[in-house]
């Protein structure tokens, strides 16, 4: 019985860690501290989503990536410098979000000093940054 058990939950643990992994992948550590997987190439907006859902986590949206955090506000929905204070400074590098701009734009943000931008389309390749 002991033996079962202990397959059991070993099976639980390596089975929960592949579903949140990072391979081909840098993990980013938000303010909030929570890890988020960064690629390491970049890549469009639709191949970051689907390298997201390989790694066992979506493409982050702008919100799981600025939240408020108590001594840090949430994203307020406009572009400019410092506007993700949750990740400014904590890596570099441009990464995706989920979130679209218009119909063929999307949001994307800037690691080294928190600024968010929405002027470029689909197919300008940056880092997938995946929840």
């Amino acid at each position: 019985m002991k033996k079962i058990l202990f397959l059991t939950c070993t099976c639980l643990f390596f089975a929960s860690a592949a579903m949140a992994a990072c391979e081909a992948g840098t993990e980013i550590t938000g303010k909030n501290g929570h890890v988020y997987c960064k690629s390491n190439n970049t890549m469009n907006w639709w191949s970051a989503a689907t390298w997201c859902e390989a790694q066992g986590r979506h493409l982050a949206s702008m919100e799981e990536m600025c939240p408020d955090t108590g001594s840090n506000n949430a994203w307020d929905g406009s572009t400019g410098s410092g506007k993700c204070a949750n990740l400014n400074g904590v890596g570099s590098g441009e990464v995706l979000s989920s979130l679209a701009y218009g119909n063929s734009n999307f949001f994307y943000l800037n690691l080294s000093n928190g600024s968010v931008y929405n002027d470029h389309t689909r197919d300008f390749p940056r880092c997938a940054f995946c929840y």
